[in-house]
């Protein structure tokens, strides 16, 4: 082991420490990007993070979003915060389905993001039934298996 070995590990450990954290997730399942409300909204209340993205609470489209949180093509600046819901604008209801790459997009408050596997052939086997980045917004948990929910995404509501 070289002396700067220590040195490199230290600095990607550091950076992992900083990331654990902050808030409280808000009930994301099966290991997908972790929502958080934020602390400090204010008087928007309901914003939240994925991630580097700051999220606007419902109805205040981009008002929460500082000017040096949007995009600004002469700098080459991305934008870091979006309107709530991403490009649908709202949340998904129970039953239906998001993309993870849509920035902001959320389920709908008490609803869990589930991978979209179900059992499948003889066996049941669990195989996703969507690309990695789609999930099932469901109340996982209520003891309901409710629509899209079964035994490879909610164990605990489908037997």
């Amino acid at each position: 082991m070289t002396p700067r070995l220590p040195l490199r590990l230290a600095a990607v450990l550091v950076p992992l420490a900083a990331c654990a954290g902050g808030s409280t997730p808000k009930g994301i399942a099966n290991d997908a990007t972790v929502v958080t409300e934020e602390t400090d909204a204010g008087a928007g209340g309901g914003r939240y993070t994925q991630g580097v993205y700051t999220c606007c609470a419902e109805g205040e489209e981009r008002a929460c979003c500082p000017p040096e949180t949007l995009p600004d093509p002469a700098t080459g600046r991305s934008a870091t915060c979006f309107p709530y819901g991403g490009a649908r604008g709202r949340c998904v209801a129970a039953g239906g389905t998001l993309e993870a790459k849509d920035i902001c997009s959320i389920c709908c408050p008490g609803l869990a993001r589930l991978a979209t596997e179900a059992p499948t052939g003889d066996a049941g086997a669990c195989e996703d039934q969507a690309p990695p980045s789609v999930f099932l917004c469901a109340a996982c948990g209520d003891g309901t298996c409710g629509a899209g929910e079964n035994a490879c995404n909610c164990p605990a509501d489908c037997t």
